[in-house]
């Protein structure tokens, strides 16, 4: 139990790095996971919980995701993980506690090195280069379970900026991570110890999301009516149910200099209200002042 709380640790610290810079979870992870798993558990631990984190770094930036790097990136992406699953399952544990610290290894460099200007404006030809790029980086994951911050250069030299580089590579990352975690299962390979391990650090990743994106829900229950709130960043969904039979459904967004979207003080950009009443029909309301 007391490792598992040392993983959890971790992986707080892990998926707050990886959503600012792109990556770079698995790197910290995985040297905790193989001091309590089996070696060949370790990229499937990894691969469930990625794959959560994928999503909070894409809810966070999803204008930034490039599709257009997407659609090369993940079709070669896809076979080229299933070849390092195929090989991982058939390596001795030795082998693969040597090959997963080779890895690390090969990391370092990047980690390590002084930050230097790099140059983002796209060079002909690099878009050609990503087929070659995504079955590199699938087999890469499938076999370790993480990718690195290897590709990550390449990103830079596509054009793409800091934010563009989040969002895309989470894109191509929870495609990846879920079919892999498909793969794992299919093969036998998620055991009771390795469920944990990913479902804890799966947890960790979703209470980034809930964080970051300030969710919240709000419920109350009076003698006349009902309302119930879901806050999700600057927007404000409210459902509020009054007797007799009439339904508000209301959205409003708020300033971006304004409070806590969880205050009912808050002032608000805008907001449009979806009426239904059993006696004036169906209609739409829109207004501009603060939702007090």
């Amino acid at each position: 139990m007391a490792g598992f709380s040392y993983l959890a640790s971790h992986a707080f610290i892990a998926f707050a790095l990886s959503a600012v810079s792109g990556g770079g979870a698995g790197l910290v992870l995985m040297p905790v996971l193989g001091l309590l798993l089996r070696p060949e558990g370790v990229p499937v631990a990894l691969s469930i919980s990625t794959a959560v984190s994928s999503v909070s770094c894409i809810l966070l930036f999803f204008r930034n995701i490039r599709w257009h790097v997407v659609l090369h990136f993940v079709p070669p992406a896809l076979p080229a993980a299933w070849v390092g699953l195929l090989l991982l399952r058939q390596l001795e544990p030795a082998y693969l506690n040597l090959l997963l610290g080779l890895f690390l290894i090969s990391n370092l460099p990047l980690v390590l090195r002084r930050q230097r200007e790099i140059e983002t404006v796209p060079q002909a030809g690099n878009i050609a280069w990503l087929p070659v790029v995504g079955t590199l980086a699938g087999f890469e994951s499938g076999f370790t379970g993480a990718v690195g911050l290897l590709f990550n250069r390449f990103y830079h030299r596509l054009g793409l900026n800091k934010q563009e580089i989040v969002a895309t590579r989470a894109a191509n990352d929870v495609l990846l991570h879920l079919v892999k975690v498909v793969l794992y299962v299919s093969y036998g390979m998620l055991d009771r110890a390795t469920l944990t391990a990913g479902v804890a650090m799966m947890v960790i990743a979703g209470n980034q999301i809930v964080t970051k994106d300030r969710i919240g829900v709000h419920y109350s229950w009076e003698s006349s009516e009902i309302k119930m709130a879901f806050y999700w960043r600057q927007h404000r969904v409210a459902l509020e149910v009054e007797k007799p039979f009439e339904i508000e459904v209301r959205h409003a967004v708020k300033l971006k200099n304004g409070t806590s979207p969880n205050s009912e003080a808050v002032q608000q950009k805008s907001y449009n209200i979806l009426h239904v009443s059993a006696f004036n029909g169906i209609y739409i309301t829109h207004a501009n002042s603060p939702d007090t």
